[in-house]
């Protein structure tokens, strides 16, 4: 059997159509090669920008560091000028390990440093008085101050993980304000000299004058908290619900202002203020309001000798079915 070939001709018109679509087609690839050339320089632009601006922001973050770093380096770690602390039992460091450490008003954060007893760690506080990247194990805290405070009022204000703090080793020497130091805290014990400290300086009354030489020189070496030229002690210890015991220094100068010095006292049960310099003391206001523990208060002789303004509530809400002792 024979088979045919058979050949289709297109017309002329055929050919201009298929022709003319062809055209258009490689037209319409020509003109998209420009916007994938765009996208792609758009996407290197873009990765590129991103890069370096990870590369600044580490660079910024090193640079920090080592300032930070070098900052330290220069910072003078006195242990004469410092404050010793540790944490509350029950205390629990927040999911973000953060923690207030100072009063939100405290104005000599920039000043201030703080060591962890794991490995030095070194923290700085922030303009709120918190610090970071805290852990259980670096308690107990050591403060270190690059000067002499002279304000120390809302130091502690409102700070709840500590339970003991000793500011024995102090510089004070130049505080004219204490006023809510400690206000609103949950110290349980608060020491402005070691009980040894303190002895020694009562022995110290007694002593010859051939022994003032060397008294003269190991009281350079004091290790008490130096209130002579403290102007207000007002609120001082307002509202430490905790606060069991208070170690005062062997002459605790509160100036003028004693209003609401230990209003709200819950647990303190004793409160020797033998050591406490009175002369000045004009306002005692609301003094012992709510002090609903305390069972034993001892008072120095001339105690009230000053110019009293104010005694309105001293002993407000004060349990004197339960006192066994006020001694004068």
């Amino acid at each position: 059997m024979q088979t045919n070939n058979i050949q289709v001709y297109e017309s002329e018109e055929d050919l201009k159509v298929k022709k003319s679509k062809e055209e258009n087609k490689n037209e319409n690839k020509k003109s998209c090669k420009p916007i994938y050339i765009i996208f792609i320089v758009i996407g290197i632009i873009i990765i590129v920008g991103v890069a370096i601006a990870l590369v600044f922001i580490l660079k910024k973050k090193d640079d920090d560091d080592e300032n930070e770093e070098d900052d330290n380096q220069f910072f003078l770690y006195d242990e004469n000028n410092s404050i010793k602390t540790t944490m509350r039992d029950d205390f629990e460091i927040p999911s973000d390990n953060k923690i207030q450490i100072v009063g939100a008003n405290f104005p000599y954060k920039n000043v201030t440093i703080i060591k962890g007893a794991k490995d030095n760690k070194v923290f700085n506080i922030d303009d709120d008085g918190l610090i970071s990247n805290v852990k259980k194990e670096d308690f107990p805290l050591t403060f270190y101050f690059n000067e002499s405070i002279t304000n120390g009022s809302y130091l502690f204000k409102d700070v709840t993980c500590f339970k003991t703090i000793d500011l024995s080793k102090m510089d004070s020497s130049k505080m004219v304000d204490a006023s809510n130091m400690f206000e609103n805290s949950n110290f349980e014990e608060i020491y402005f000299g070691t009980e040894n400290n303190l002895d020694n300086k009562k022995r110290n009354l007694d002593e010859t004058e051939d022994d003032k030489g060397e008294e003269e020189e190991k009281d350079k070496r004091k290790e008490y908290f130096d209130t002579k030229n403290i102007k207000s002690a007002s609120n001082i210890f307002m509202n430490c619900k905790n606060l069991k015991k208070i170690q005062f220094p062997p002459s605790f100068n509160v100036g003028k202002n004693a209003k609401q010095m230990f209003k709200g006292c819950l647990k303190l049960v004793e409160v020797n203020i033998t050591l406490i310099s009175s002369s000045e003391i004009e306002e005692m206001e609301s003094m012992f309001e709510d002090c609903e523990s305390i069972k034993n208060i001892s008072f120095s002789n001339d105690f009230l000798t000053g110019e009293i303004k104010t005694l309105n509530n001293v002993f407000k809400k004060f349990p004197f079915n339960y006192i066994r002792y006020i001694l004068f």
